[in-house]
């Protein structure tokens, strides 16, 4: 609840309302259960006490209400927070690289993110400037369809942020009894140089670190020529460096800054200088939680040499997947209900739930179908899957992800809900339906989606689809043009408040319309007749 003196005072009053409500009730009830009145005056008195009792009734569900609404409130206020600080450092990001734009390069049929960094590159390259596609941090192109100026047909823009320094203007060589690898680049084992230099240096990270040697540790050098040379944001989060280590790097040269960024919770970013003889320390569970890169600095003419030491350990090997657990749960423990959400409606409490009765909700950040498998371990502890996402596979193409037409995501997604829905026949999953925009070639989608997948749905008995936007459409808000919000990057939708209540209310009623033992049943009996 909030800290003001009026949200303290609602907060107070509705404590010394629950407080009492129990004892009217039972007060209540052993006044109707007794003698009926018999006098004008005792039947003015149990008017009044049905009056009284009513108005506390009406008065407790206000302050139910005022309460939901408060905490949709409080949870917009700081989901827009985290989006406006993601997007200052996603402006920062670019303002500090060098962005090229191509125009006029045709989009094919199908088009994908790796053939778009091929024919990018190609193009730059006919024009001079010396690339190659792994040079690019991100590339998608700035719209979706073609523009018409002057009677000439123009495709989408494409924006690259491009580092020509990325790839070729530093230098590496690695050490280590065991290989490294990370992303694309593989470092086979090489014994460490026996110089002068490199052995002081392992000397001295013998008396920091006490269980350093040579055989579990490696080393990367990397030569940065000057400023421009840079890392872009990573973590050191691969399975061969050992999870209770520290990661150590020692800088000579250039002063240069690190900075970091939390990549989960509250956004949070701070940076460090590496100066000349400094040795920084890192711990190996803290790249789970933080990225981290070297800032792009174009005046320092100066180089800089760091020496970088990671305990390697051989990568675990790969388990047999144990099996699927069929049993029921424990008597008296509550059920879960999985909830998938996107950014559209993640800031829908979780305790809107505890409505369906014996069941609890864990709510989880998911903004692409495709992503969906990751929490798969997930479904067979859960008996409902609620899944409410799409726009951003219809509305984005980002690195790696494709944008989709209604018909192509309606058919992925259908596929993938098939499979699930007989491998999981205790599990229901309920699949929202995605919300109109204010983009009319975006809608077009959309409404395509929606009718594939309320068609499939029919015919699969643990499978629904949540027709929310109908809900909305029938509501009164629908006659309002300002329930739909766009995002500040004109790639997705955010809605009102009132919107995401009728929404909330939506998934809450499609839930309790499941959560009976009688539809576990049914679905049994159909996969054993089929």
């Amino acid at each position: 609840m909030p800290t003001t003196r009026h949200g303290a005072k609602l907060e107070s009053q509705g404590h010394r309302i629950s407080s009492l409500t129990p004892t009217l009730d039972h007060m209540y009830e052993k006044f109707k259960s007794g003698p009926k009145p018999a006098s004008d005056f005792e039947k003015s008195v149990a008017d009044f006490m049905d009056v009284l009792y009513c108005q506390i009734k009406e008065l407790k569900n206000e302050h139910a209400q005022l309460r939901d609404e408060m905490l949709f409130r409080n949870r917009d206020v700081t989901d827009s927070v985290e989006e406006l600080h993601l997007s200052v450092v996603k402006t920062e990001q670019y303002s500090r690289r060098d962005t090229i734009t191509v125009v006029g390069l045709e989009k094919p049929e199908t088009e994908t993110e790796t053939n778009l960094s091929q024919r990018v590159a190609e193009t730059l390259i006919n024009s001079g400037v010396q690339v190659t596609p792994d040079d690019f941090s991100v590339l998608h192109r700035n719209g979706r369809d073609n523009r018409t100026v002057r009677g000439k047909t123009i495709p989408p823009s494409i924006t690259i942020p491009i580092t020509e320094h990325s790839s070729c203007g530093r230098k590496v060589a690695y050490f280590g009894a065991k290989g490294y690898n990370y992303g694309n680049v593989n470092h086979p084992p090489k014994d460490y140089p026996n110089c002068e230099v490199m052995n002081q240096i392992l000397h001295k990270m013998r008396d920091v670190d006490p269980n350093f040697n040579k055989d579990d540790f490696s080393c990367l050098v990397t030569l940065y020529p000057d400023g421009r040379a840079t890392i872009p944001a990573h973590s050191d989060d691969e399975n061969q460096i050992h999870p209770d280590s520290k990661i150590w790097t020692l800088s000579f040269g250039a002063t240069r800054v690190i900075e970091f960024v939390r990549r989960t919770g509250v956004l949070q970013e701070f940076r460090v200088p590496l100066h000349n003889g400094q040795l920084f320390s890192m711990t190996a569970k803290s790249q789970s939680d933080w990225s981290h890169e070297l800032l792009y600095e174009p005046n320092l003419p100066d180089p800089r040499v760091s020496f970088t030491f990671r305990h390697i350990v051989d990568p675990p090997a790969k388990s047999p997947a144990p099996p699927m657990l069929t049993s029921a749960p424990k008597p008296g423990r509550k059920q879960k209900i999985l909830f998938l959400t996107d950014s559209v409606l993640y800031s829908t409490p979780e305790f809107l739930f505890d409505r369906v009765p014996n069941h609890r909700c864990i709510k989880k950040r998911n903004y692409y179908f495709a992503d969906v498998p990751k929490f798969e371990p997930d479904f067979i502890n859960s008996q409902i899957v609620l899944l409410s996402l799409g726009i951003n596979d219809l509305s984005t193409c980002s690195p790696g992800r494709p944008q989709k037409s209604g018909e192509e995501l309606a058919a992925w997604v259908s596929h993938h809900l098939n499979s699930y829905c007989k491998k999981y026949r205790n599990t229901v999953f309920l699949v929202n339906s995605i919300l109109h925009t204010r983009h009319s070639w975006l809608n077009s989608e959309i409404d395509t989606y929606n009718q594939v997948m309320y068609l499939f749905a029919q015919s699969i008995p643990n499978l629904q689809f949540v027709d929310s936007h109908t809900a909305i459409t029938r509501h009164g808000i629908a006659r309002r043009i300002d329930f739909v919000l766009d995002r500040y990057d004109g790639r997705g939708t955010h809605l009102t408040l009132d919107a995401k209540k009728i929404v909330a209310r939506e998934l809450v009623a499609a839930c309790q319309s499941h959560a009976s033992s009688s539809k576990s049943q049914m679905m049994k009996m159909y996969y054993r007749n089929t």
